[in-house]
């Protein structure tokens, strides 16, 4: 499930990016023109694909629709691989799918640290142990059961 969601977010990234325009042949579109814009969904799109192309987290915080902001993290922090960007999200599911994910891209088990609740954690070291089929990951699993699904798992 988590796979489909990323996918999913990974896809709208790129549609988003398609969206963003040129304002002339010659100039690039910029945070301004992003604020000229009168529509909310316009305006989203032109800050998350600025985002995306400059690689700026900074500028996800002026996308003003939830969701579209949401999204402008995840993009972002997939792309330079940085967890400090996921945990920008207000959206505490958006969260902990964009940590999550920068975990498998990192192919970093100390990622899912970031994660506040102890079964998100525990999500986490499976998801990345089946990813890199690696025993090991399942250690870091506290509660017995879960441990030994995980480890099951990876055969």
């Amino acid at each position: 499930m988590v796979i489909i969601i990323i996918v999913f977010l990974w896809i709208i990234g790129s549609v988003l990016l398609k969206k963003v325009a040129y304002n002339t042949a010659s100039e690039v579109v910029t945070p301004r023109i992003c604020n000229q814009l009168s529509n909310e969904t316009d305006k989203s799109l032109c800050f998350v694909g600025l985002a995306k192309i400059s690689q700026d987290a900074s500028l996800c915080d002026q996308v003003p629709l939830d969701d579209e902001r949401a999204s402008c993290y995840f993009i972002v922090a997939s792309d330079t691989k940085d967890v400090s960007i996921c945990l920008k999200n207000s959206d505490r599911e958006r969260e902990r799918i964009c940590i999550v994910n920068v975990a498998e891209l990192l192919e970093n088990p100390e990622v899912c640290k970031n994660l506040e609740i102890r079964m998100d954690i525990d999500v986490c070291y499976y998801v990345l142990a089946e990813r890199l089929n690696d025993q090991k990951i399942c250690e870091n699993i506290p509660d017995d059961v879960g441990k030994s699904k995980c480890v099951a798992n990876i055969d």
